[in-house]
């Protein structure tokens, strides 16, 4: 067989003359992609020599470089050859040889990748950044988990590619959030293919050893109106919820408002640390439709604003075990401080809480930030407890703490 040599010089000077060299490499897997680095040794010359390497991939494949990558097509046991000679530079004359034949292994990466996009003409052409979540879904118990997710920082284009490895096989949901330098941006969290909810999302199956591609997520765009207009409600917890008491604030709830007219997203909002959320819109007749992965929802119909009834304040939701539906009767928890104290007020490091109630009964802490994400949860069961909020940045944060017959909501500066 034909070999293919490529040409390296290695000078070696002041020895005495031996026939002895030893072909060797080490090798860097990832997937089905593997890089070669010959670490063969030289024989002991008085002179100047090149050595040649030739390389057999097992899969029909062939390099003579000295250090060389292959890809193969399959997953797979490949075996490698590779034959390294010295020649001697200043006769042309061959000092040494070696062979050394061994076996490799690949397999295929298991994982979902696709392209976040959106639409130029609806929106900034530059992402600032992108936050993509990895979700399973548990049909017996509702219950939707992050698995993973990475952040895209300056990702540059509307066409931004994402990619997780290393999952499980399975079923999962995609989604994607995004921000964008400059204002009027109205992109809003989506799943693949182009759903605002969970529900309608398309699921994405994994098998082993094998990528499922062009999982792209189309991202859904809304024009961020204002007017004379005004929607507002809350949402509370019902039934069925183990963490939480019947009446207490549902915090960071994502809100969208859709146009009846046109059908299309006007905006998105999020509920605060009261549970509150509200939409300035023009006049008009819009669905109001709460999003919580793994919940059903029922959405408020027909909810119209107009110059001789300009407000709709009372469009209120309950979220049970299941389900979130609309509450007509909803108010409020009214918030008790008698039993609660929490300090210092702005904090640094650590915040104390006091709490009678607690004492020897599950309650939690739920930090948020001023956009109603939730950025700390905590549960305790003494009547004083102490909390790390060294990790948070400095700003302003509402803190909510719920016990057996209490709920507390305050405002927390952090510095």
């Amino acid at each position: 067989m034909k070999k293919l040599f490529t040409l390296i010089a290695i000078l070696f000077t002041g020895y005495m003359a031996s026939a002895s060299c030893t072909a060797s490499y080490t090798t860097s897997i990832s997937g089905l992609n593997v890089t070669f680095t010959n670490t063969s040794t030289p024989p002991v010359h008085t002179g100047a020599m090149h050595a040649l390497a030739n390389w057999n991939f097992g899969d029909g494949g062939y390099s003579s470089s000295w250090n060389t990558s292959h890809t193969y097509a399959a997953t797979g046991s490949y075996t490698i050859t590779l034959y390294v000679e010295w020649v001697d530079s200043a006769t042309s004359t061959y000092v040494c040889d070696d062979t050394l034949t061994s076996s490799v292994s690949v397999t295929s990466p298991t994982g979902i990748s696709g392209t976040i996009i959106r639409d130029s003409a609806l929106g900034p052409v530059y992402w600032d950044s992108l936050m993509v979540w990895l979700i399973t879904y548990d049909t017996a118990t509702h219950i939707i988990t992050a698995v993973d997710s990475q952040r895209l920082v300056a990702p540059g284009s509307g066409h931004t590619p994402y990619s997780f490895t290393g999952v499980t096989p399975g079923s999962y949901l995609v989604k994607a959030a995004g921000s964008f330098g400059g204002t009027g941006s109205g992109f809003v969290p989506t799943y693949h293919y182009s759903s605002l909810s969970w529900s309608t999302a398309g699921y994405v199956s994994v098998t082993s050893g094998a990528m499922s591609t062009s999982e792209d997520i189309y991202m859904q765009y809304g024009t961020l109106t204002s007017g004379p207009g005004f929607i507002a409600g809350n949402v509370l917890y019902g039934a069925g919820k183990t963490t939480y008491a019947v009446g207490d604030p549902v915090i960071g709830l994502t809100i969208y408002l859709v146009n009846n007219t046109t059908g299309k997203l006007i905006a998105a909002t999020v509920t605060d640390a009261t549970g509150k959320y509200s939409f300035n819109v023009p006049y008009g007749t819009y669905t109001i439709y709460p999003e919580h992965a793994g919940l059903l929802t029922t959405a408020w119909t027909n909810v119209t604003v107009s110059a001789t009834a300009p407000t709709m304040n009372a469009v209120s939701f309950k979220e049970n075990s299941k389900t979130i539906v609309p509450h007509t009767s909803a108010v409020p928890q009214v918030t008790k401080q008698t039993n609660i104290s929490m300090y210092p007020n702005p904090a640094h490091n650590v915040l104390t809480i006091e709490c009678a109630d607690a004492a020897n009964q599950a309650s939690y802490i739920n930090i948020t930030d001023v956009a109603g994400r939730k950025i700390l949860t905590t549960s305790f069961n003494t009547a004083k407890t102490n909390v790390n909020i060294s990790g948070l940045q400095p700003g302003l944060y509402f803190v909510n703490i719920l016990s057996r017959n209490t709920t507390y909501n305050q405002k927390l500066t952090i510095q």
